[in-house]
């Protein structure tokens, strides 16, 4: 089974200096997962959102994505009975600046095995500019449980860049 917990963080200038970059640095990175809905086979979901807007309170859902192998910009592919965890960058949804477009490998997970990825990025809209965090951890489980994130990670890739 593919567990993902994506933590999206979103501000804009007024919280990048103090008090509101406290706030925004604050946002957890993992998280102990909630309950999953039961359901049909696919990637076990839990988005967690915060934003400047709302003080950046958590919000967070759950759900059960289909298809199976996808989520977001990642791709699941199974290796045996590991998972090979693959990235495409999407201007849209990741930003500036831009980073390499074609989908890769970003880590590939044996079973029992956790990773995170983590890319920020910056967003033009008609009044000035929004930042985006993305800490995205996905593990590859025979059965979740609450504290599957709550360690260290297996592997880790940074495609975070300077946003300033």
């Amino acid at each position: 089974m593919i567990v993902v917990q994506h933590i999206e963080t979103r501000w804009t200038k007024r919280s990048r200096g103090m008090p509101g970059a406290a706030a925004r640095n604050a946002v957890p990175r993992v998280m102990p997962l909630p309950g999953f809905p039961e359901g049909p086979p696919g990637v076990r979901l839990h988005k967690v959102t915060a934003d400047e807007e709302h003080g950046f309170d958590l919000h967070q859902r759950t759900e059960i994505v289909e298809p199976g192998q996808k989520y977001w910009t990642l791709q699941f592919v199974p290796d045996g009975t590991a998972v090979v965890v693959e990235f495409r960058y999407v201007g849209e949804e990741h930003g500036l600046p831009p980073r390499r477009e074609t989908r890769h490998p970003v880590f590939r997970l044996a079973r029992s095995e956790v990773g995170t990825l983590h890319i920020n990025g910056r967003f033009s809209y008609t009044s000035g500019q929004y930042y985006k965090q993305h800490f995205v951890n996905v593990a590859n489980v025979e059965t979740s449980s609450h504290s599957l994130f709550m360690r260290a990670a297996d592997h880790f890739t940074d495609m975070t860049a300077n946003l300033f």
